[in-house]
């Protein structure tokens, strides 16, 4: 139901031409509230809906005016807003939480496989890291960094194990030759 317009002369309420298929019949209580109520806009329960209503005496018709507005008609836009907006703020909540865990895993799994390449490390293997998309500069320069340290201990073992081999070959070249100097 609308707006209803209706006059109120008197105690009694005359629809206007407008309104004539209201069905709404306020009870002897509420009339007398509205009559004794001076000009101007309040809350009233007619029928159990609560209504605003806006009296006003105009001397043109030589009675009160009443515009009687139901609350769901002008809070139902009002309630749709709010609906969208919760709505609207739980996806932008869940798209956000989604974001935040793609964008953790990101950062996190490969640090985990450089985690895991330290400890190979341990272990003797001195493979280089291969990291698939990688989406951060820090990361991509933290990898080239670990290769580069992995290729550089690499270099490094290999050449003190030639030394030790150079040296053990050194060393027992060396027992030979006083061995056979001894026997001399």
């Amino acid at each position: 139901m609308g707006v209803v317009q209706y006059r109120l002369d008197n105690g009694a309420l005359t629809p206007f031409k407008t309104s004539q298929d209201a069905t709404l019949t306020p009870s002897d209580a509420v009339l007398t509230a509205i009559t004794n109520q001076d000009d101007g806009v309040f809350e009233q329960t007619i029928n159990d809906e609560p209504y605003l209503i806006a009296k006003r005496y105009l001397p043109e018709i030589e009675a009160d005016y009443l515009l009687l507005v139901p609350e769901a008609s002008y809070l139902a836009p009002i309630l749709t807003m709010r609906t969208t907006t919760v709505m609207i703020s739980i996806v932008g909540m869940v798209l956000g939480i989604i974001f935040t865990v793609f964008f953790v895993q990101n950062i996190t799994k490969p640090l985990k496989q450089l985690k895991a390449g330290m400890e190979r490390i341990h272990t003797g293997d001195f493979s280089p890291l291969i990291l698939k998309k990688i989406h951060t500069l820090e990361i991509k320069s933290l990898t080239e960094s670990y290769n580069f340290m992995v290729d550089e201990l690499d270099t490094i073992i290999s050449q003190l194990k030639q030394s030790i081999n150079d040296l053990t070959n050194s060393g027992h070249h060396l027992e030979r030759e006083s061995d056979h100097m001894i026997e001399r």
